[in-house]
């Protein structure tokens, strides 16, 4: 669930989108050794899931982008503005 889109923990159809959230979420992890929501402690896996869901869904993307370079955050804006269906367009995000 540490790379997983948002999307995916309100376990809706996933889509191009989400698969490119999650890569997302790992540059941030690269960039920072740590996301906001790692080290949660819940008495079960589900209040786990649900506090990280809540964590991914409440943060700015700026927030969650922070100390990583610019094009971290254009990416994940960009991500998070697609569509269900839309092809990503990878000369503009790579």
């Amino acid at each position: 669930m540490r790379y997983a889109s948002r999307n995916a923990h309100k376990f809706y159809e996933l889509s191009r989108r989400d698969d490119l959230e999650s890569i997302g979420n790992l540059a941030i992890y690269f960039f920072n050794g740590k996301l906001p929501w790692q080290d949660i402690n819940e008495s079960t896996k589900s209040k786990k899931f649900a506090e990280i869901s809540k964590i991914k869904t409440t943060i700015t993307l700026k927030e969650l982008c922070k100390n990583c370079p610019i094009e971290i955050l254009d990416y994940m804006v960009y991500v998070r503005n697609m569509k269900f269906e839309e092809d990503p367009n990878f000369d503009y995000i790579f």
